[in-house]
């Protein structure tokens, strides 16, 4: 798989983390992003990661790997992964957002992003130990 092929998807990734576009209040998109704590961005690059690492196990010549996923089948095509990918990401910031924007106390806020960093951590892990490569 070609490092170019990477490119458009990190980018259409980081787009999608952005939360709350479509509500209409004071704050700008800029504001909204600055709102939203290191850990998001953590969770949001493991995102990336765990979807490039099924791109390139699928692309595999073997044929031995196949996606685990049930929402997205065994054998999701590079667009399903980067739109799957995108909604969970875009998702996963609009929760983090709200629970910021509502003033959720930090504790909760701590146990949202770092549950979702480990399981996502988990997945990129075991996707290295089963040899995905890319």
């Amino acid at each position: 798989m070609s490092l170019f092929k990477f490119v458009p998807i990190l980018l259409l990734t980081a787009l999608a983390s952005f939360p709350a576009l479509g509500e209409s209040n004071d704050k700008t998109l800029a504001d909204k992003l600055r709102m939203l704590p290191p850990e998001e961005w953590v969770y949001q690059g493991l995102a990336v990661l765990d979807m490039a690492q099924t791109m390139s196990a699928l692309d595999d010549k073997c044929g031995c790997y196949k996606e685990s996923n049930l929402f997205l089948g065994k054998n999701p095509s590079d667009l399903e992964l980067v739109a799957w990918t995108a909604a969970t990401g875009v998702l996963h910031g609009y929760i983090t957002y709200k629970l910021i924007e509502n003033d959720y106390p930090d504790w909760v806020i701590k146990t949202w992003t770092y549950t979702s960093i480990v399981v996502r951590a988990g997945v990129v892990y075991h996707n290295f130990s089963v040899g995905v490569k890319f």
